[in-house]
């Protein structure tokens, strides 16, 4: 029997439902949709998709708040869509959980790119890494870190970390390879599994957000650290910085 994934498409307009649910169906996935926020709710529950495609307005709220409502009950992948081309919206879907922002109109081939792109690095971030650090049963224990990959939880000195997938996908990154430096460029090929394309504000945004999370004092990091004019690195001897 061959495994579909399901993909919940979250949007009030019935033609882009009826277009998505017919092309990517095509691709191989089960489409489930949704005209507003009370059903994608209900949806992102009984349903268990692998992955959504949220739109930004919906009839009864916002999509930003329901990108929040979602990332407290999943970490699958959260492709936000939107029709104003304005940064500070890719900006906020981002701050807020989304994985991905795709413009409207987008392409059908590059949103199913997208689509595939946030599936595999969802699915690699979740698979065990032999090698790297302490690791037993999809377990990883690197300094004051330990992350479970098959829950894709990280606890950090007995707390669990509220992430969403991308920041877990970040954070494991640099716990496979602590004490190594990487410029902007590689991390954006490795968790965004692209051709770094010179904007530094997505990896920004997401050191930004993990700092937050992890510091107990984010202007001063000791953990996630900046090396001035190369990258950032994991410093797992937490050695006080100046």
């Amino acid at each position: 029997m061959i495994y579909m994934r399901t993909l919940l498409v979250v949007d009030s307009d019935a033609r882009t439902q009826s277009e998505l649910r017919a092309r990517l169906a095509r691709e191989g996935y089960n489409v489930l949709t949704a005209p507003c926020a009370n059903e994608g709710l209900e949806l992102i529950v009984s349903a268990e998709p692998s992955a959504v495609l949220l739109e930004q307005a919906l009839p009864d709220g916002s999509g930003f708040d329901l990108c929040r409502a979602f990332r407290r009950r999943t970490s699958v992948p959260i492709l936000m869509m939107g029709s104003r081309s304005v940064e500070s919206d890719r900006v906020r879907a981002l701050d807020i959980g989304a994985d991905d922002f795709v413009m409207k109109p987008f392409g059908f081939d590059e949103l199913a790119a997208r689509i595939r792109a946030a599936l595999r690095r969802y699915d690699s971030a979740s698979a065990s890494y032999a090698g790297h650090g302490s690791l037993s049963g999809g377990g990883l224990s690197t300094g004051p870190f330990t992350a479970d990959t098959g829950s894709r939880t990280i606890v950090l000195r007995g707390k669990r970390l509220a992430l969403t997938s991308k920041e877990f996908d970040l954070l494991l990154f640099f716990m496979k390879n602590p004490g190594r430096v990487f410029t902007k460029e590689m991390l954006y090929a490795n968790i965004w599994d692209a051709d770094f394309d010179g904007d530094t504000r997505t990896v920004m945004v997401y050191i930004s957000r993990l700092r937050k999370k992890i510091e107990d004092c984010p202007d001063k990091p000791e953990l996630l650290l900046n090396v001035w004019g190369v990258g950032y690195k994991l410093n797992c001897s937490e050695e006080k910085t100046a």
